[in-house]
């Protein structure tokens, strides 16, 4: 037998409304079917990309959109916090999800290292205060014009610095 017998002539599926998987195939006009096959085909590409549409290729010709009234249509499940994480039910998502707070003990140690920092900028002269204060705020041409020290020699003494503060800090990374 040919395959050619229906070639040229398009169809759309009209469900059955007593028996959702009985579809019966009406002959359309080739505008009619490129139009409405479009949509149908989004939709259903959509849905299977997230699972929900799980009808397999050969029954693809009896699909109409309508995906409540389909029978390898499965909706999802919200997800819910509630929900157990695995099998043992006694932990949940919401036991699994990490918080945005910090822990106590990362607390005090950012606060222990602050404090080590403000101790160490006392410590410095006037010009290496200064420059700790205009370094990170300006470029290196607006920095070496504000502090009056040649860019290369403000890059070297602002490396030096850097380095002093790291050595001294080090125990507390």
């Amino acid at each position: 037998m040919s395959n050619k017998v229906n070639q040229g002539q398009y169809f759309y599926p009209v469900r059955d409304a007593n028996d959702a998987d009985k579809v019966t195939l009406i002959p359309v006009s080739k505008d009619f079917y490129l139009n409405f096959n479009r949509e149908i085909s989004r939709k259903r590409k959509r849905l299977q990309r997230s699972g929900e549409c799980r009808c397999p290729r050969r029954m693809l010709w009896k699909c109409d959109g309508n995906c409540d009234y389909c029978r390898y249509y499965t909706p999802k499940e919200p997800l819910s916090l509630d929900a157990p994480a695995s099998d043992d039910s006694s932990i949940s998502l919401a036991d699994t999800v990490a918080a945005d707070t910090p822990l106590p003990e990362d607390i005090v140690a950012d606060r222990e290292l602050l404090y080590a920092l403000f101790h160490e900028l006392e410590q410095l002269d006037d010009r290496s205060r200064r420059m700790c204060a205009v370094m990170p705020a300006v470029s290196e041409r607006e920095a070496s014009a504000l502090l009056d020290t040649p860019k290369s020699s403000l890059r070297y003494q602002w490396s030096k610095l850097v380095e002093k503060l790291k050595k001294n800090l080090k125990k507390y990374r």
